[in-house]
């Protein structure tokens, strides 16, 4: 008896790609085909608000803009906190979530939304413009604990490195995202998002001179005012942020990614790694945050005090002081 071996080999292949798309359809995270949330305006959103429909702002800044200033009634839950959260939004799956951050737009990979999508929300939208556009419309808006403003120095890119040398044991702290850091940021610089800012304070020096840098600046003057207020006296900002300096180090040298931040060395200032000032690339190892016992080689005083209870707070408690 003769057997078609082509056939049974077509046959095998049939199987196996039937096997291998019933694989990608069935876990496939729930939402990722779906389509991006529309954004709307303002006063579509207040006509939801004046129709009592049931709708959940939810401010997806960083835990500190969305204490200073939201919408009233926000949930504050930020996009790079979003890991494990969606609980937290809302339990009826029904209700019309509005999406907002501050100065910065709404982006659609934000991953608060990401998990709204795969909780079964459907009805999402993003606030266009932001709580920028919320206050040029004249609409209300709260401050459960503002951040009194601090006009503290600022640096202007092309003098960093002048004050690097003049400020050997200056601590760069960058606010961006770990992902934007990982893709570029100055030598030297230690990776503490804005977003966490509140919790992880308390790791840095209290005896460094420390430059904070965001951006494009519309941040770092809120970062800066917050420290300034828990007992950082040498507190200065990189104006412009990262947009500025960029700008003005276009021949800048692209350097390989620096040693882990959990290696002691790291946070002496004589034995940084590469040219502090310059452009940083790439990816990097660890987790991004210096560990305190990291810190606390550089000098007797080390750590600001712990003056605050744990932040397992509910969403909408303010800032203990």
């Amino acid at each position: 008896m003769e057997v078609d071996l082509s056939k049974r080999t077509g046959n095998i292949m049939l199987y196996a790609l039937t096997a291998l798309l019933s694989f990608v359809v069935f876990t496939s995270p729930v939402g990722a085909d779906q389509k991006p949330p529309p954004r709307i305006e303002p006063r579509a959103v207040v006509r939801m608000l004046e129709n009592r429909e049931n709708i959940v702002l939810v401010n997806v800044a960083s835990f500190l803009e969305c204490m200073d200033s939201r919408i009233p009634a926000s949930l504050c839950v930020a996009c790079a906190e979003a890991e494990g959260r969606a609980d937290l939004l809302t339990r009826d799956r029904n209700a019309k979530l509005v999406f907002y951050g501050g100065n910065a737009p709404v982006e659609e990979s934000c991953e608060v939304i990401g998990a709204a999508q795969r909780a079964g929300f459907a009805n999402l939208y993003i606030l266009k413009g932001g709580l920028t556009a919320w206050k040029r419309a004249g609409y209300e808006t709260e401050s459960v604990n503002r951040i009194p403003r601090v006009l503290g120095p600022a640096l202007k890119p092309v003098d960093l490195k002048a004050w690097l040398n003049t400020a050997p044991a200056a601590l760069m702290i960058d606010l961006r995202s770990p992902a934007a850091y990982r893709s570029h940021h100055i030598a030297g610089a230690v990776n503490m998002p804005l977003a966490s800012l509140h919790r992880t304070y308390q790791d840095l020096p209290l005896d460094r001179p420390l430059l904070v840098i965001d951006v494009d600046g519309s941040r770092s003057f809120l970062a800066a005012s917050y420290l300034q207020r828990k007992g950082f006296e040498n507190v200065r900002r990189l104006e412009g942020g990262m947009a500025a300096w960029q700008t003005g180090n276009k021949g800048g040298r692209h350097e390989g990614a620096q040693p882990s931040l959990r290696t002691r060395a790291l946070f002496r200032p004589d034995c940084l790694s590469g040219h502090r000032g310059e452009l940083v690339g790439g990816e990097r190892s660890g987790s991004g945050r210096p560990r305190r016992e990291d810190l606390a080689v550089v000098s007797p005083v080390t750590v600001a005090p712990f003056t605050r209870r744990d932040f397992n707070l509910p969403l909408t408690a303010g800032i203990p002081v």
